[in-house]
C-alpha cells in the first residue's frame, strides 16, 4: 500500500465537507474512517485522497476546485518541508530539497527539475492521474507555486504553466491563480522558469540550519521507505494466506489476490530476501504440520488440501522441505502428546 502524508488528506476532507459532501460520502469515497482521515501523524493511501478529488470533480464539474483550495490551503500541508526550506540558499535549493523528498508527500509522486537552455521546469505526475483526472497534479504545482513564492526573499516569475489535462472549471480561474496563460492537454505538467531566477536567495537562507533540515528530512525518508517495505510484503503475506484458505498455492494467484502483477510481487519478496515461491512453500508447511496433527485426517487428505494430486508428490515435498515424512512427523506428535 502506497501512502501520502496525512495532512493532505485532512485538508482535503475539511475541503470535501465545506462544499457540501457528507462525512459519510467522505468515508464511503476515501475508504477510510473520519478518525483516519483526520489523524495529522498518520500517512494514508493515497488512492483515498485521488478517489476524493475524483468525487468532488464529478459533483461540481464547472468549479476550478484544485484552485479554490490551493488559494485556501495553509502550506502546513507540505508538512515540514515548507518551514525547513526557508534555510535554503535558494529557491532553486529549496526546490531540491522538496524534489529529493517527494516521498515524505506522496510515496508515488513523481517531482522533478529539467533543465534546457535558460529555463528550468518543475515536472510533475503521478500514476493515479486516471483515478482523479490529474486533479493532485494540479494541487500539486499550484502549491508548489504558492512555496516559491513563499521562501523567496524577492519576486520570482512564472514563464509558462502547463497541464496534460483539460481545466476543471474556467481557464480564466487557473490564468488568474498563476498570472500567466495557462496550456491545457499538452504533454506534461509543468512550471516553467528562467534559471536565473531561481537563484534568488531565500527569506531565511541559514547554512547550519538548513544542513539540520536536510539531515532530517534523509531519517525520515528512511523511516518511510522500511514501513512501505515492510507494508508490501505483508500484503504479499496476507494473500499468500488467502489463497491458501481456497487451496491456491501457485506464485500468479497469489500476485493478483495481492493486487499486483507477477513480476511485482517476485520483486517485491526479492527486495525483502525472500521469494514468493519460498512464501508459499512457508506457508504450506505451516499448513501441513497444523493438518497431520488431526489424527482424523489421512495424509492423502492433508496432501489435498495443501494442494497436491498425488499424495506420493506431497510426501517428497514434505520430506525436502523438514527432513522427515508426513507419517513420521505424526508418530513424532503422538509421541510427545
Amino acid at each position: 500500500m502506497t501512502t501520502a502524508l496525512a495532512t493532505i488528506a485532512a485538508i482535503t476532507s475539511a475541503f470535501a465537507l465545506r462544499r457540501g459532501m457528507s462525512l459519510e460520502d467522505i468515508e464511503r469515497c476515501a475508504g477510510l474512517t473520519g478518525r483516519e482521515l483526520a489523524d495529522p501523524h498518520a500517512r494514508v493511501p493515497d488512492r483515498a485522497i485521488a478517489g476524493l478529488w475524483r468525487a468532488l470533480s464529478e459533483s461540481e464539474p464547472d468549479d476550478a476546485l484544485t484552485i479554490e483550495l490551493v488559494r485556501s490551503a495553509p502550506l502546513a500541508v507540505l508538512g515540514g518541508l515548507a518551514h525547513g526550506a526557508l534555510f535554503a540558499a535558494s529557491v532553486e535549493e529549496a526546490l531540491r530539497l522538496l524534489v529529493e523528498n517527494r516521498s515524505v508527500l506522496a510515496e508515488r509522486v513523481h517531482i522533478s527539475l529539467e533543465r534546457s537552455g535558460d529555463l528550468v521546469a518543475v515536472e510533475m505526475s503521478h500514476p493515479l492521474d486516471d483515478l482523479d483526472g490529474g486533479r493532485m497534479n494540479e494541487i500539486g504545482l499550484g502549491l508548489i507555486w504558492r512555496f516559491v513564492r513563499e521562501v523567496a526573499a524577492g519576486p520570482v516569475d512564472l514563464i509558462g504553466v502547463e497541464f496534460s489535462r483539460a481545466p476543471q472549471g474556467p481557464k480564466s480561474t487557473y490564468q488568474e491563480f498563476f498570472n500567466r496563460s495557462v496550456e491545457f492537454n499538452g504533454r506534461r505538467n509543468a512550471l516553467v522558469f528562467e534559471a536565473e531566477a531561481l537563484q534568488t536567495r531565500t527569506s531565511q537562507a541559514s547554512l547550519d540550519l538548513f544542513a539540520f533540515v536536510l539531515e532530517y528530512f534523509q531519517d525520515l525518508r528512511a523511516r518511510i521507505e522500511r514501513r512501505s517495505a515492510s507494508d508490501e510484503l505483508g500484503r504479499l503475506q496476507r494473500a499468500v494466506a488467502d489463497c491458501a484458505v481456497r487451496g491456491e498455492f501457485d506464485t500468479q494467484s497469489v500476485a493478483a489476490s495481492a493486487g499486483v502483477s507477477l513480476r511485482t510481487a517476485q520483486r517485491i519478496a526479492a527486495a525483502r530476501g525472500t521469494s514468493l515461491t519460498e512464501l508459499i512453500r512457508s506457508k504450506r508447511i505451516e499448513i501441513a504440520r497444523e493438518l497431520l496433527q488431526d489424527g482424523r485426517l489421512s495424509i492423502e487428505a492433508v496432501a489435498e488440501l495443501v494442494g497436491y494430486a498425488e499424495e506420493r508428490s506431497f510426501r517428497r515435498a514434505y520430506e525436502g522441505w523438514t527432513g522427515q515424512t508426513p507419517a513420521r512427523f505424526r508418530r513424532n506428535m503422538r509421541g510427545m502428546i
